[in-house]
């Protein structure tokens, strides 16, 4: 019995100092908006898994429409979801969609010009990562990547990522430390991250979760209250402060979405 207590009393101070980070215990690794930076450039962006197999859009629909974000990244979009988001698409003039059955599928809308838009394949041929250059009026240009790397777990039909280093990650840190513009990494990452920013990217304080300093903001499993994890995060470079960063209702997905209202600090 004692041994067991010891074990759960380790396993507790180990699940702590992760976790800590993800309270208000700890200073935010991205800092608030503050009264000198309110009048900064804002962008707002929501990033969404919708569930491939999902077939009740309205909620999700319903939802992205009522936000009206600036940029919205839609994941695990086939064909059936391209038809839906058509009238989502109509309020962002610009927009990239990757569509596939593999339940990797990605879309990208904007309100803001969207250039240089490249589709990589970083890993696997059935897997798309999205980059593109937001070009926000009066500011700075932001280059954007919309990220959805395969589970480190082992699944029968999909790809995944057993037995491999964290090959996206990598090669994205890598494209980010190369940008002249500010960064923001988006995505349903499939990692839990625990302030693993540098160890995922490779990259040395470059790159920074929103999250840090705020909360969990649980994104998935929606249908299951006892078994949730943080999947879904937001990235990104020194040049942003936090204006808000939410987690959405229950939407008929098994994710949450997330929404995080960025503001773009002068140089």
């Amino acid at each position: 019995n004692g041994l067991l207590v010891l074990g759960l009393v380790a396993a507790v101070g180990i699940q702590g100092y992760y976790l800590i980070n993800y309270t208000t215990l700890v200073g935010e690794s991205v800092p608030d908006v503050t009264d000198a930076t309110e009048g900064d450039p804002r962008i707002s962006l929501l990033i969404i898994n919708v569930k491939m197999k999902n077939r009740d859009a309205g909620p999700i629909l319903a939802f992205i429409e009522r936000q009206d974000a600036d940029v919205v990244i839609a994941m695990e979009t086939d064909g059936w979801w391209e038809q839906q988001l058509t009238s989502v698409q109509a309020s962002y003039p610009y927009s990239h969609e990757v569509i596939n059955d593999a339940s990797y599928g990605m879309v990208v809308y904007s309100k803001f010009p969207l250039t240089q838009t490249q589709t990589h394949y970083l890993q696997h041929d059935d897997v798309p990562s999205v980059e593109a250059v937001l070009d926000l009026p009066g500011a700075r240009d932001v280059r954007l990547f919309a990220m959805h790397p395969v589970p480190p777990s082992r699944f029968k039909d999909l790809p995944d990522n057993q037995g491999e280093n964290e090959v996206e990650f990598i090669k994205v840190g890598e494209m980010a430390a190369a940008s002249a513009e500010p960064v923001i990494i988006a995505g349903d990452y499939n990692d839990v991250a625990w302030s693993r920013v540098d160890r995922l990217t490779k990259t040395e304080d470059l790159l920074h979760d929103v999250r840090v300093g705020r909360g969990i903001y649980t994104s998935y499993d929606a249908h299951n209250i006892l078994m949730r994890w943080p999947l879904d995060h937001v990235f990104v470079t020194d040049d942003f402060a936090v204006a808000r960063l939410e987690r959405g209702p229950s939407v008929s997905s098994d994710h949450f979405p997330i929404l995080v209202e960025l503001t773009l600090r002068a140089e």
